[in-house]
């Protein structure tokens, strides 16, 4: 009787230890967030998240993580994935906005300086052989913004 209740306190206290395990995960990602390590703190994240749980706040400091090494694609991954979970999050939506827009301006100002040098070589070629292209209806079109 005794070796019962000894087998049944032991298997009792490994699975509230296994329950605590993913938190004390987070517990060191947010650590490693506050000594602004990271790449470490996504690692823990990352464990939490291979476990099969999800969280709409590991999310949201994944993408924080991810945005402030630049890299703005993941961050709009877990903005996104935070967004899902809880869609009136204000800081979540936010971010995610701050992200999208730090995206956008870097795209237009490529296609601009992409279009400028188009542009100028289509002039140059114009010019130099004489082609029948009209570059204006060209230029409309890509100038605009």
């Amino acid at each position: 009787m005794k070796l019962w209740l000894n087998i049944l306190l032991v298997c009792c206290a490994c699975g509230f230890a296994k329950a605590d395990a993913p938190y004390s995960v987070i517990d060191s990602g947010n650590a490693a967030y506050a000594k602004e390590k990271y790449a470490k703190a996504i690692e823990y994240y990352k464990r939490f998240e291979e476990s099969g749980y999800q969280s709409e706040q590991v999310y949201y400091n994944m993408g924080n993580c991810y945005y402030r090494m630049n890299e703005i694609a993941k961050s709009i991954l877990y903005y996104e994935k935070a967004k899902k979970l809880n869609p009136s999050d204000a800081d979540v939506q936010f971010n995610l906005q701050l992200a999208n827009a730090k995206t956008s301006s870097t795209l237009s100002g490529t296609f601009n300086s992409f279009s400028r040098a188009t542009i100028s070589r289509m002039r140059l070629w114009r010019t130099a052989w004489n082609f029948p292209i009209s570059v204006s209806s060209f230029e409309l079109c890509v100038s605009r913004k």
